[in-house]
């Protein structure tokens, strides 16, 4: 199997002479040395899927707190990412300091290989306890993934507001909906084939019926999020299973065709997880960019981005979570828990026999 892949390897910035930062209000006053080390290192590789496009300006805040530390952001497929790292380290090549990825099961899946750098960061207070993995992973976002509609095509009556609710109407409707449904296509798409299997822990025998009321409408599949944005907006789809609630919500600020429903029996919270490697080349400036990605100043650039904030503090502020949140019922929104569950379904075998499911249940 392979994947269309684009990868970019942007030198963000330039180390520049400048002394050594102060250590950041709260922290403790040994920082310093870490500060110096990362400084005295004078670069930082990070291994990525959100597109360089998207965190420029977070690159550009971390360098103006640490203007001597190179910045090399590879922006590349998950599947792709993955591999190279395994493959480097695995050699004994310098590989990232930072892997930072939305595919949270694919980042955990490093870490329960034994890559991962146990690192106590001084922002672990201010983050939820489901955000922390063992002092290893570190959950820097809070994306609720929801479905997603042509506010000029699809009728008010027939927006779903519940994984049942879309069920039900593709399978009443199901004329009226032929072709017209997107979904990530879990063969291609790593993020696909994640939140498959987080619906099917949540609800396996609703996904199973969710999936087939797909298929019976002809479901189109693709592996990016933005392909089915795009597709979403020209009107070739009118709804969209199962994608990232910060993307749309960004672009929604430019364009009102698009529509966001929150599922009210369950959402799915994934976040980009990010962890140092414990093969770094650069391991202080890793946990400086760690920690950045956690800082307030971090947070509020992924915000910028509509990235929804992690940090307990920052929850609160309307601006950091997604409009209609607020009014779900409590435990209806469930982030992402790493755990055996979350990488499993990357085992080879059961990602085979999954897979074979799906189409069966398409079918």
């Amino acid at each position: 199997m392979k994947l269309k892949v684009t990868a970019v390897l942007l030198a963000l910035s330039v180390a520049m002479p400048a002394y050594a930062q102060t250590v950041p209000e709260g922290y403790p006053a040994e920082y310093v040395e870490i500060v110096k080390a990362g400084e005295a290192e004078g670069a930082l590789s990070v291994y990525s899927n959100t597109d360089v496009n998207e965190v420029g300006d977070l690159i550009a805040a971390f360098n103006k707190l640490y203007p001597n530390i190179k910045v090399d952001y590879l922006d590349t497929a998950t599947a792709t990412m993955y591999s190279r790292f395994v493959s480097e380290v695995g050699s004994g090549t310098p590989s990232a300091d930072v892997v930072w990825a939305s595919n949270i099961d694919v980042v955990a899946r490093l870490a329960y290989d034994g890559w991962a750098l146990e690192y106590n960061s001084p922002e672990i207070p201010n983050i939820p306890g489901w955000a922390n993995w063992q002092n290893k992973i570190f959950s820097t976002t809070a994306e609720p993934i929801v479905f997603a509609y042509n506010t000029r095509l699809v009728p008010a009556e027939d927006v779903p507001t519940s994984h049942a609710a879309l069920t039900k109407l593709l399978n009443e409707k199901t004329d009226t909906y032929k072709g017209k449904v997107t979904a990530y296509d879990p063969e291609l798409s790593l993020m696909g084939n994640m939140l498959i299997g987080q619906d099917l822990q949540i609800d396996a025998e609703g996904t199973k019926a969710l999936v087939s009321a797909m298929g019976k409408a002809d479901v189109k599949v693709y592996n990016s999020t933005g392909t089915m944005m795009e597709k979403l907006l020209s009107g070739e789809h009118t709804i969209a299973h199962n994608i990232f609630s910060s993307y749309l919500a960004q672009r929604q600020k430019s364009d009102p065709t698009i529509g966001i429903a929150i599922p009210t029996d369950y959402t799915i919270v994934t976040a980009r997880g990010a962890m140092i490697s414990n093969k770094a080349p650069h391991p202080n400036a890793g946990k400086l960019f760690v920690d950045f990605l956690l800082s307030k100043e971090g947070q509020s650039q992924l915000r910028a981005r509509s990235m929804y904030p992690v940090r307990t503090d920052m929850q609160g502020d309307a601006e950091s979570r997604l409009s209609g949140t607020e009014s779900l019922a409590e435990g209806v929104l469930k982030p992402i828990q790493i755990n055996d569950a979350l990488v499993q379904p990357l085992d080879p075998d059961t990602r085979v026999k999954f897979l074979q499911d799906w189409q069966a249940w398409l079918a």
